[in-house]
């Protein structure tokens, strides 16, 4: 009797994990990648319990046995189907466990499954579901109003729990940035729809949830994201036209909550259209968000001209799906096509995608034609069974419509951007929602078996099972970024020149090594770039620096024996170039570390730069030059490269290079840290003429910084136009820096012997 009642608590206690799943996006520990490793260590734990708990659940009743379906079917085939990509991927250990940023991989489309699992399982009536979605509904509305505050550049600190600054002009929330805010507020907004229709008539509950609408739709807006916009819209005229082509259009006149409905779909269109119409009006820059989204470019080079961004990064992908078309690479190793067919356009972009941020290629790229193809089968099943669940009445006409429109938005939202959990869970949530309809009975009778033994022992072994699995795959992880997230502070705290004990940051780095569970890498990158920064630091000593710099390259050859990524090489370049005094053996080791980083990426400009300091440092100027005109050549629109091979050439006094780049790159085109780079290269050559003809640019982008006016008043002093010279130097004075250094030289003017 006790056991019975032991176990018809288990219902509710699945439940009640699976209601808590929907606040997760609100919790934000004080962790190395704040916005992942929390909430998704949470979800698996979560997940992993009610699994348990489901197990020895079914062991005992059938009825909570998953239930043989189409759907069911075609979600078990894509996770095999992937698995098999994983594992034949040319990167099979991130394929299946990702890295801290991500925490993707696998492993995390395996928790997503058994979650499926569960709720296709558990959530029998349709009350559960109501409480799910409205908790997911009342927990988007917090993190809408998060956004709300944000943009009104308000910070929300609460020690262990969320952490959030004061934005840019887009809002972010406890999401993430903008763009995984505006996916999950996306949804959302779909979903309170959903339950205002559902609701209907019910004043309290049509108002609460029209609220949480409202504060959706607004955080969209703040975000500035495009993709969330269009989708919106696109959403909207796919249900108008569903309803006319359906002959549903008679309702809008005869029906009360069908009219409304409607007519709510008619003003989100009818905002969509004044967007596109109004797209080239000249927006204040008091909202830049909506200045954001009604401005933009298919043919921005820029660094925020994310549109054609898009379309590179999706050309490469499709070389790399043309390479590896059947299994593909494997999740989480976009960044091996990324590294090989690198285009040189994206020098200004996010120099590191590890996402084709399109739905389509990801899949292609992560599982090939077979995995894609797959996914399109649980798609097409997917929305057969929702259309099948409302012919036959047992989804409401317009619910159907709704949760179709939902699924476009995401679609359409991820033909742009990628899946984070806040919108994987939605993604199947919604899938087992539509599973349930399909086949809904408002109860189900029990089919206890009485087989004790079984049952003791399926509790055992999974008990065993859950404490093992939670322990290597969550805490172990869980300390090791900890681990982490101590040893970068205490970093940051030594370069500080704060009260830190050097043996024991040495120590903590250690430490976090140790702790490496799952070799995601994430460790070896951040403590390599913690370690660059300290043989950087003034605070340390060179014993000190070279002790840390020894432990860094310990870490090499686990690099070079795994698929390499060249993030992972660059920062040991950068570091090895700074350290390049410490060690003479130090330059060996770079030229090879950068020469393989070529081989990976031979049109990357940034390896060029650390391969030519390293000729800099080596006393080799001629092959350094060499070395930046290549990398120079791959984009020569390219300004960084551009100045540092202009730099070089300065120098080395190759007017055919000075004079080709200044033909392709105007003097107003460079930024102001590139003038005082090629104004100095000017000086110390003694090219007073060129000098003062970069300076006086210079005083036009930094009117109020007195450098320019100083070196423009040296340089003419070396032109000996010393009336002129004057000018800039009591100009020098009036801004109050570099005085003594003026006033010495206007003692020199006005000596009688110079004026002469």
């Amino acid at each position: 009797m006790n056991r019975l009642r032991l176990i018809q608590g288990f219902p509710q206690a699945i439940k009640i994990g699976l209601w808590l799943t929907p606040i997760l996006p609100l919790y934000i520990p004080s962790l190395l990648y704040p916005f992942t490793t929390g909430r998704n260590f949470a979800f698996r734990i979560f997940v992993e319990i009610v699994f348990a708990f489901w197990i020895v659940l079914a062991a005992t009743d059938r009825s909570y046995r998953p239930r043989r379906s189409n759907l069911l079917s075609a979600v078990s085939l894509f996770l095999l189907v992937v698995l098999i990509a994983d594992i034949f991927s040319p990167n099979p250990w991130r394929a299946f466990f990702s890295d801290y940023e991500r925490m993707g991989g696998f492993i995390s489309l395996f928790h997503y499954y058994l979650y499926f699992l569960v709720l296709c399982s558990v959530f029998r009536r349709v009350l559960d579901w109501s409480i799910f979605f409205l908790s997911s509904i009342a927990t988007s509305a917090l993190i809408s109003f998060i956004a709300l505050l944000h943009s009104w550049d308000v910070s929300l600190i609460i020690p262990g729990i969320l952490t959030l600054a004061p934005p840019g002009i887009r809002a972010t929330s406890t999401t993430g940035n903008a763009a995984y805010l505006a996916g999950y507020l996306l949804l959302h907004a779909w979903l309170a729809l959903l339950f205002i229709v559902q609701n209907w008539g019910q004043r309290i509950a049509m108002a609460t949830i029209g609220t949480a609408l409202a504060l959706c739709l607004t955080g969209v807006v703040l975000t500035g994201t495009r993709s969330a916009m269009l989708s919106l819209a696109l959403s909207s005229i796919f249900i108008g036209a569903l309803s006319v082509s359906w002959r549903h259009i008679v309702c809008f006149v005869k029906r009360k909550k069908t009219r409304v409905t409607a007519s709510l779909l008619v003003i989100v269109f009818a905002i969509a259209i004044v967007v596109i119409t109004f797209k080239d009006h000249n927006t204040s820059d008091s909202n830049g968000s909506l200045s954001r989204l009604i401005n933009y470019s298919a043919t921005d080079y820029s660094a925020a001209g994310t549109i054609n961004t898009r379309f590179i990064i999706w050309n490469m992908a499709l070389k790399g799906i043309i390479e590896r078309p059947v299994l593909g690479w494997g999740q989480e190793n976009f960044y091996l096509v990324f590294q090989k067919y690198f285009d040189p356009r994206l020098h200004d972009k996010e120099q590191y995608f590890d996402r084709a941020h399109n739905i389509v290629l990801d899949w292609l790229i992560h599982a090939g034609i077979i995995g894609f193809l797959s996914y399109v089968v649980v798609w097409i099943i997917a929305i057969k069974t929702l259309i099948a669940s409302v012919r036959i009445g047992k989804l409401p006409l317009w619910d159907g419509y709704l949760i179709g429109a939902l699924l476009i938005s995401y679609l359409l939202h991820n033909s742009f951007h990628f899946d984070t959990f806040n919108t994987s869970f939605i993604l199947f949530s919604l899938l087992a929602y539509i599973q349930f309809r399909a086949g809904h009975k408002e109860s189900l009778e029990s089919v206890s078996e009485e087989h004790t033994g079984r049952t003791y022992l399926v509790g055992v072994l999974v008990a065993f099972t859950l404490i093992v699995v939670i322990y290597w795959a969550n805490i172990k992880p869980i300390q090791e970024v900890m681990a982490l997230t101590h040893a970068v502070t205490m970093s940051k705290s030594a370069r500080k020149a704060d009260s830190v004990n050097i043996e024991n940051l040495y120590e903590s780095f250690v430490r976090a090594l140790a702790n490496d569970t799952l070799g995601a890498g994430d460790a070896d990158e951040l403590l390599v770039k913690e370690v660059w920064l300290l043989a950087d630091s003034p605070h340390l000593s060179m014993s000190e620096k070279k002790r840390f710099v020894k432990l860094a390259l310990s870490l090499l050859k686990k690099t070079e024996n795994s698929s390499t990524d060249i993030r992972h090489l660059l920062m040991f370049a950068v570091l090895l170039n700074t350290a390049d005094t410490l060690d003479e053996q130090y330059s060996l080791i770079l030229e090879k570390i950068l020469h393989e980083a070529l081989q990976l990426s031979p049109k990357k400009q940034t390896i060029y730069f650390e391969l030519a300091h390293l000729h800099l440092n080596t006393g080799a100027k001629t092959t350094a030059l060499h070395t930046l005109k290549k990398a120079w050549e791959l984009e020569p629109r390219y300004t960084d490269a551009a100045a540092n091979l202009l730099t070089i050439s300065i120098s080395l006094q190759r007017k055919d290079i000075i004079d080709e780049i200044e033909n392709i790159i105007p003097l107003e085109q460079w930024d102001g840290s590139h003038l005082e780079r090629i104004g100095t290269a000017y000086r110390r050559m003694e090219n007073h003429g060129a000098a003062l003809r970069i300076y006086r640019r210079l005083i036009e982008l930094r009117p109020t910084s007195s450098d320019p006016h100083f070196w423009c008043g040296v340089s003419l002093v070396r032109l000996q136009r010393f009336n002129a010279a004057r000018i800039y130097f009591e100009e020098t004075l009036r801004l109050g820096e570099k005085q003594q250094e003026a006033q010495r030289f206007l003692d020199l003017i006005d000596n009688s012997s110079l004026s002469r």
